[in-house]
Formats: C-alpha cells, sequence, structure tokens
C-alpha cells in the first residue's frame, strides 16, 4: 500500500512541476500530515508536505492534482 501511495504522489508531483514556478506542496489533513511526511522523506525528500492548519489565512491555495487511491 505505501508503495502504491508513494507512486501517485510522485506522478501527481511529476505531473505538476512544469507548471510550477516552485516546488509542488502536498497538502493533508493535520490528522495524517506527519505519516505521509515520513513516508515520502525517503523517496521524495524535497517535497514540502503541510497541513491544513499550518496554512495562514491569507494564504491563496491553487489546487493542480488530488491524489487518491482507487478501492480495486
Amino acid at each position: 500500500m505505501a508503495e502504491k501511495i508513494l507512486a501517485k504522489i510522485r506522478e501527481s508531483a511529476e505531473a505538476v512541476t512544469p507548471m510550477l514556478e516552485t516546488s509542488p506542496v502536498l497538502l493533508a489533513s493535520p490528522l495524517i500530515r506527519m505519516y505521509l511526511r515520513k513516508l515520502t522523506e525517503r523517496f521524495l525528500p524535497d517535497l514540502v508536505v503541510l497541513s491544513h492548519s499550518e496554512i495562514i489565512p491569507n494564504v491563496q491555495i491553487r489546487t493542480l492534482r488530488v491524489v487518491t487511491l482507487n478501492a480495486n
């Protein structure tokens, strides 16, 4: 399951990187942010993982992609 999650995150990050002037940021719920960071830090060390609670109110968020896992 971890490999599948990493593959989906990597695929999404690579897809949106050409659209950005900076590196992509993975935004996660506060409950899973720490676990996603631990999972990605070895294989995607430059990926920033933040939770909604770490974003200051006046920052505009632009969603470029949503990472999901199919039940199949």
